[in-house]
């Protein structure tokens, strides 16, 4: 914290990554306009990805949730990041 202090804040903001960056060894599963809605409210999808944790992305590549793909394709989210405004 002393450290970060003795900095400026534009240094500090360069040392920043995204949560996408830092998340970006999940896979990618990218939705629709139309799906984003869906994601935002927390209903689950039906997608084309092996089992697993994921990153759910917009079209426009915005994270918008981490989930984990059940065996039947389902995803079951664990964090929802997109709110229905956008």
């Amino acid at each position: 914290l002393d450290r970060l202090e003795s900095v400026g804040a534009a240094e500090v903001k360069e040392r920043l990554v995204s949560l996408d960056q830092a998340l970006a060894d999940l896979p990618a599963v990218s939705v629709s306009a139309s799906e984003r809605v869906r994601v935002s409210h927390g209903v689950p999808l039906e997608v084309r990805a092996p089992a697993g944790r994921v990153r759910v992305l917009g079209p426009d590549g915005e994270l918008l949730a981490v989930a984990e793909v059940a065996a039947t394709g389902r995803l079951k989210y664990l964090r929802v990041l997109a709110s229905e405004d956008r």
